[in-house]
């Protein structure tokens, strides 16, 4: 019911009740069930301005929990990247590729947040809040995926070539 109520009340941007309900659904199920798509939406465009404190409270929740997925890391990077928190937001971005790593249902998904961790990191880089040494393992996920994408033909190859160029230019430019 709950869960329900959640999605509802985010579908019609009533943001304190919706993630009033979702805390409400983590506790009764002691985060064995997680929202994700309310939360993902809570920091989507639609979201309240600024995320308010008990969104970041319900990430950090959840992210504790044994049911944290790749989508929930993917979703609290967003949240990081709303409260321009570039290097939080990579790391959440990092443990999202972890999560997704090896799930062939979620290759799409795992293409999409490799290119996000890939941009965080180039914009941190640029910003002086990442060094340019931690574009190496961001150089070899994307060649590792360029593969697989090759491989499968399921994916923007081309995207992620260009992703590649700019990490290695990056990279020679020190």
């Amino acid at each position: 019911m709950w869960s329900n109520y959640a999605t509802i009340a985010a579908a019609t941007q009533h943001w304190p009740q919706a993630l009033q309900a979702v805390q409400r659904v983590m506790t009764l199920t002691q985060q064995q069930e997680i929202p994700v798509q309310v939360l993902h939406d809570a920091v989507g465009p639609q979201g309240p301005t600024p995320p308010p404190p008990l969104l970041g409270l319900l990430f950090k929740q959840a992210a504790a929990s044994s049911h944290a997925t790749g989508s929930l890391w993917a979703a609290y990077a967003s949240y990081f990247e709303r409260c321009d928190d570039i290097a939080m937001a990579r790391e959440c971005l990092l443990k999202a590729v972890r999560a997704l790593q090896g799930r062939t249902e979620e290759r799409g998904a795992l293409v999409e947040v490799t290119q996000r961790l890939a941009l965080v990191t180039l914009q941190g880089v640029e910003r002086g809040l990442v060094g340019v040494g931690e574009l190496g393992g961001v150089r070899l996920q994307l060649r590792g995926l360029l593969r697989l994408v090759e491989k499968h033909g399921d994916g923007d190859g081309d995207a992620l070539q260009e992703l590649l160029q700019r990490v290695e230019q990056q990279i020679a430019a020190g």
